[in-house]
């Protein structure tokens, strides 16, 4: 049994709500734009003690469906896509997605066309990444230790996103 709730941006309280459930999957919202520094909760709730390592986790993707039924994804690199997902997108202009490698959502050198982060705050990138006038710009115009970090998968330059280039 899962509890489900949301709380919105200024919110001081979530509220209950239910999310469209598709299999092992959860879909939260179908307008991120909308809902951009929302906090999704899932609680759930075990009859007996769970180890640490067969607790649920978590795999936060993009979508956006298609008129075939099907729908693009941005999964963080390396994670499989829905079994919903167009896969024609695979190796079409940046991608370097090979699924017989089980390389998805990268582009050259294994840069990143998502990635997530534990703990990091919005207000972090509001004057940077998320301007729209910076969505062609690579991030390490903005953070110079993300490619560090992103090449690591996660294990070098954990606080990247602290350090922003100078103006």
């Amino acid at each position: 049994m899962e509890l489900q709730k949301k709380k919105a941006p200024g919110a001081t309280n979530a509220t209950t709500v239910s999310f469209t459930q598709d299999g092992d999957y959860y879909y939260l919202t179908e307008d991120i734009t909308g809902e951009l520094g929302t906090t999704y909760i899932f609680e759930l709730k075990y009859s007996d003690p769970v180890s640490l390592s067969k607790a649920a986790t978590v795999q936060p993707f993009l979508y956006r469906k298609e008129s075939n039924g099907k729908q693009w994804e941005v999964h963080i690199p390396g994670e499989a896509p829905t079994n919903k997902m167009n896969t024609s997108y695979f190796g079409k202009d940046n991608d370097c997605s090979n699924s017989s490698a089980k390389k998805y959502f990268v582009r050259k050198g294994d840069y990143p066309f998502a990635f997530y982060m534990d703990n990091a705050r919005i207000d972090y990138f509001t004057d940077n990444i998320l301007k729209r006038e910076n969505e062609s710009q690579p991030i390490d115009n903005f953070f110079p230790g993300f490619i560090e970090w992103s090449k690591s998968k996660g294990a070098n330059n954990q606080d990247w996103y602290l350090h922003p280039k100078e103006n």
